[in-house]
């Protein structure tokens, strides 16, 4: 399992087209903990995730409230360019990685000369809008366990490698930061993990996640079933 093709900016375009943004960006190290992009500052930059992942979060006070987890191929800090405002959420890396950083104006430039780039921002935007709403909804309508393991499949999904018997999630989300993405108290999503656990359906590991039965998951969080044993 991996990331699903319309997740990525440049595999959107044409092999000229993708060469052609990546010279005008520069690809930079980042360090897990470090902070791509800073709520309230207004730097026009595109940022498209090569190696790694990182979170998005807002804070509310002393909580941080996770909103999404990304990885490579992703584009981060696409609404602020657009729409000229500050960022409204900080980026920070869970893992080491790389990413590709494009400056607004090299950015406006390839905008009108690449026809496809647009459709490929487009294509992108809506389809994180598109996930977003879902687990919005997800979160109003489905129960707390139903949340957590509903953000479990969607990493498995997206992010997740197949080994013989699971398929791990290599990606070091906090118990707390997993719950906070769920919508959901760090207690309530212990609960929740462990319930999963002992259902046999996921193991839990150190800064991992193995999801043992996909179809069981799947099937659990589409049924939106109160208890799972």
């Amino acid at each position: 399992m991996r990331v699903r093709p319309e997740e990525f900016l440049l595999s959107r375009l044409s092999r000229e087209d993708a060469d052609a943004v990546r010279a005008a960006g520069e690809e930079k190290p980042f360090a897990a903990g470090a902070e791509l992009i800073t709520p309230g500052v207004s730097r026009r930059e595109l940022v498209v995730i090569e190696h790694g992942f990182v979170k998005v979060a807002r804070r509310h006070g002393e909580r941080e409230v996770v909103l999404s987890v990304h990885g490579p191929g992703e584009l981060m800090g696409e609404i602020a360019l657009l729409d000229r405002r500050d960022h409204a959420a900080s980026v920070t890396a869970l893992t080491a990685g790389s990413a590709l950083h494009l400056m607004a104006p090299a950015f406006w430039g390839l905008l009108s000369e690449l026809p496809h780039l647009n459709r490929s921002i487009i294509g992108t935007v809506t389809t994180r809008l598109r996930d977003a709403g879902n687990q919005r909804g997800e979160q109003l309508a489905a129960t707390a366990i139903v949340r957590v393991a509903g953000r479990i499949m969607w990493l498995a999904e997206r992010f997740g490698v197949a080994t013989e018997d699971a398929v791990r999630i290599d990606i070091p989300l906090t118990q707390a930061e997993l719950s906070s993405w769920a919508g959901v108290s760090r207690e309530t999503g212990v609960r929740a993990l462990r319930q999963l656990r002992d259902a046999g359906w996921i193991r839990l590991e150190r800064r991992r996640i193995l999801v043992t039965d996909t179809a069981a998951v799947h099937r659990f969080v589409a049924a939106d079933v109160a208890a799972p044993i």
